[in-house]
C-alpha cells in the first residue's frame, strides 16, 4: 500500500528508551508459545518484533463471502463478492487519509468498480510517560509490587483519543489483576485470589484507584486536568 507506512510517526527519544526496556524484558519463546505459533513474521526476533508490533500498521481482511453456499449444487457464477477489513492506525496514519489510500490502490490496480463503505474509524492515541498522570499511576502499581510493563502505546484499538485530542486530558491504560481471555467466552478476571497467588483481587484494585488519585492530587503540577 503506497504511503501507508509513511505516514507513521517514527519512535522519539523517549519511546525508544522505553522500547529498549521493553526489549531487554522480553521472552519471545514464552509470548510464541502462548500465542501457538512458532515464529514471528519474517522471523523477526527481540526489539525488531516490538517495534513492528508497536510502530506497523495493518489491513486485515476480516471475513469473505460471495456465491451460492446453500445446500446441493449450483454452476450459477456469483455476480457480488463482500469484503470486510480492519485496519490498524498507528500515530500519524490517519483514518481518512488511510482510506484515500486505499482507494488509490484499488483504483491503480483497476478496480474503480469496487465499493468501498467506510463503517468507523479513529486516530490513534498517547500520553507521555513523564506525564503527572502517568507517573502517578506508575507509583502506584510499584506500591503494590506489581513492576508495570510501560509501553509507547498498544497493538490494539480503541477510541481513546476522544481524552487526549478531543478533551485535551492525559489518559492511562493499566491496572491491578489478572484476567485473559479478552473477548472471548471464557474472558475472566480474578475477583478473590486464592492464598499465595500474587494477582490482586477486586477489593485491592479498587482500592488501587483511590490510591492513583490520592497520588495524582499531591503532584504539584497536573495540566490541563485541574
Amino acid at each position: 500500500m503506497p504511503g501507508f507506512y509513511e505516514a507513521v510517526q517514527p519512535p522519539t527519544i523517549a519511546d525508544q528508551k522505553l522500547i529498549n526496556t521493553l526489549a531487554d524484558q522480553a521472552d519471545d519463546d514464552s509470548a510464541r508459545k502462548g500465542l501457538g505459533v512458532v515464529r514471528w513474521i519474517d522471523g523477526i526476533e527481540g526489539r525488531d518484533a516490538i517495534v513492528r508490533n508497536l510502530y506497523h500498521p495493518t489491513l486485515n481482511v476480516d471475513g469473505i463471502w460471495s456465491g451460492y453456499t446453500g445446500e446441493g449444487v449450483k454452476t450459477v457464477l456469483p455476480h457480488k463478492a463482500t469484503a470486510k477489513m480492519d485496519a490498524r492506525l498507528p500515530p500519524g496514519l490517519e483514518p481518512d487519509e488511510a482510506y484515500r489510500m486505499i482507494r488509490a490502490r484499488l483504483d491503480s490496480e483497476g478496480f474503480k468498480d469496487l465499493v468501498i463503505r467506510p463503517m468507523s474509524g479513529y486516530p490513534a492515541a498517547n500520553t507521555s510517560v513523564d506525564a503527572p498522570l502517568v507517573q502517578a499511576a506508575i507509583g502506584v502499581l510499584n506500591k503494590y509490587g506489581a513492576t508495570p510493563r510501560v509501553a509507547p502505546w498498544l497493538g490494539g484499538s480503541a477510541p481513546f483519543y476522544q481524552f487526549t485530542r478531543t478533551l485535551g486530558l492525559p489518559f492511562v491504560f493499566g491496572g491491578l489483576g489478572h484476567g485473559a481471555g479478552a473477548h472471548a467466552p471464557d474472558e475472566y478476571m480474578l475477583i478473590s485470589p486464592k492464598p499465595g497467588v500474587k494477582a490482586a483481587g477486586l477489593a485491592d484494585i479498587e482500592k488501587s484507584y483511590v490510591d492513583l488519585l490520592f497520588a495524582f492530587s499531591a503532584l504539584p503540577e497536573r495540566g490541563a486536568v485541574d
